[in-house]
């Protein structure tokens, strides 16, 4: 079984504005609105990841009670940055 990826759509770039982290893509700016999002984003600017992948990610930076918010923070990455990745 193939295992889903996710990663940056062609063009996209990682900016940084006043502290805060987003993707540009065709001049259209989105930004990370917490820490979990911005962790996401500049962990898919080095490499295409899985859903898994990403978890594993959030749960070794804030540990696997928190797993369920983990899930529903890569729900809404997905979310609010459909524009400007692939999967």
């Amino acid at each position: 079984m193939d295992e889903t990826m996710l990663t940056l759509k062609t063009g996209v770039t990682l900016i940084e504005q006043e502290g805060q982290f987003g993707l540009v893509l065709h001049g259209r700016t989105q930004f990370a609105k917490n820490p979990r999002q911005t962790e996401i984003l500049q962990a898919l600017t080095e490499q295409p990841l899985s859903p898994e992948s990403l978890m594993a990610l959030l749960c070794a930076r804030d540990g696997p009670q928190n797993e369920n918010e983990n899930s529903l923070a890569i729900a809404g990455f997905i979310l609010d940055f459909g524009d400007y990745i692939k999967a």
